[in-house]
């Protein structure tokens, strides 16, 4: 799939499972892993329905609000153009092959505002493929009902207090149909992990743990509750199933 194609950033994750997410670019070396990483993380496989395409693209574009690792690095890659970009304020500046979005459209006010830009900028036959998170899975698995009880509380917290949708992942592939994608697909995908693995002890335990304070005034989770979700998150006896990560994908005409 020769031509320009762009990734967009959003939030750190890359802890996130480094096993069985959506392939972008076998052929682009240190761009995959870093630039890409950043919104469809470079993994050994496409979703299954995916072609066996080799990306050979004449220019990568790679978007964030804040852009300053890329910056320090992006001159050593000549086909990689590093932008400040806002999607929910303007329309992207040229049209592309391929837009791989990462765990960025659950923070959207208007999410299918965002998705129409995102389509307008595709060139025709031009694929957007969004990975979006799903807290369904760790609000209802898991060995650790503490846990279960904490995240439930964090991100309700979380989704009242900015236009974040924590269960987004599953309502994804609805919004691309209605942005008018054509053979639109999706597929999920979640690490199960033990207690002390990286996973468990670094973005999930900080996650909740920024939020301790509001969680425990809401009243909803006690104290106790609280610390042993954190203790099990360190315990490897623990079995832990993470926020499912659901790829979508469609076309345009």
């Amino acid at each position: 799939m020769p031509g320009k194609w762009s990734v967009c950033g959003s939030p750190g994750l890359s802890r996130l499972s480094t096993r069985g997410r959506v392939t972008t670019s076998p052929d682009l070396g240190w761009v995959r892993g870093r630039a890409v990483w950043k919104s469809a993380p470079a993994a050994d496989r496409w979703p299954s329905g995916w072609p066996s395409v080799s990306l050979r693209a004449d220019s990568v574009v790679a978007t964030d609000l804040e852009t300053d690792f890329l910056e320090s690095a992006a001159p050593g890659y000549p086909t990689l153009k590093v932008l400040t970009h806002d999607i929910t304020a303007e329309d992207p500046a040229d049209r592309f092959r391929l837009r791989p979005r990462r765990w960025l459209v659950e923070w959207l006010p208007d999410k299918r505002l965002a998705l129409g830009r995102m389509v307008s900028a595709l060139r025709p036959g031009g694929t957007l493929l969004i990975e979006e998170p799903d807290f369904v899975t760790i609000y209802g698995s898991g060995d650790s009902i503490a846990v279960r009880h904490v995240f439930i509380a964090a991100m309700r917290h979380l989704e009242s207090t900015c236009p974040i949708d924590c269960e987004y992942g599953r309502r994804a592939m609805g919004d691309l149909v209605a942005a008018g994608l054509e053979d639109v697909q999706a597929e999920g995908r979640c690490p199960v992990v033990r207690g002390g693995t990286p996973l468990a002890t670094g973005f999930l335990r900080l996650t909740v743990e920024k939020l301790r304070e509001p969680v425990l005034a809401a009243g909803e989770v006690s104290p106790a509750e609280f610390a042993q979700a954190l203790a099990d998150l360190q315990d490897p006896s623990v079995t832990v199933v993470a926020p499912m990560t659901v790829a979508a994908w469609g076309m345009r005409p």
